[in-house]
């Protein structure tokens, strides 16, 4: 009997500790993921850290990243704290699309409008349309245009 229940407690614990990632209501960690359905495809955008990917440096880069490796040099640049990417799924096959035109703007709740700048990362079902930025915490709606569809996603950040 105390076997039976040190089991089925352990478990309760193995579930409640699976469930709680997903009570935060599209957050993982420090990642926030939303996903909608526009026109002929599936978005699935997400906010999360800063990645440190030479990819994201140059001309496109709004930040500079922490631990030496400065993605545009500029004196007065803050410092990237959220890696901002758009996958882009065809709604009815669920497959990948490349080479789509795509812009993602995020507007504060102070009414400021920050445009991310695109760049293509990935490959295969990990590519997705998006860069590093500064983006401090608080409420935001995106913006997001593919192609001649556009939507909307309201989004906070911790």
């Amino acid at each position: 009997m105390l076997r039976r229940s040190l089991v089925s407690l352990a478990l309760l614990l193995v579930a409640l500790s699976l469930a709680l990632p997903v009570q935060a209501a599209g957050m993982t960690g420090n990642t926030v993921t939303k996903q909608k359905v526009a026109g002929p495809y599936k978005l699935v955008l997400q906010i999360g850290p800063a990645e440190s990917m030479t990819m994201m440096s140059g001309p496109k880069a709004m930040c500079a990243m922490k631990g030496g490796m400065e993605m545009r040099p500029a004196a007065k640049m803050s410092a990237c704290n959220h890696h901002v990417e758009l996958q882009v799924y065809n709604r009815k096959t669920g497959a990948v699309l490349h080479g789509l035109h795509v812009t993602i703007q995020c507007k504060n709740s102070k009414g400021t409008i920050m445009t991310v700048p695109i760049d293509t990362m990935g490959t295969g079902k990990n590519y997705h349309y998006g860069n590093n930025m500064y983006m401090a915490p608080g409420k935001y709606t995106d913006y997001v245009q593919v192609n001649a569809t556009k939507t909307t996603f309201s989004i906070t950040l911790m």
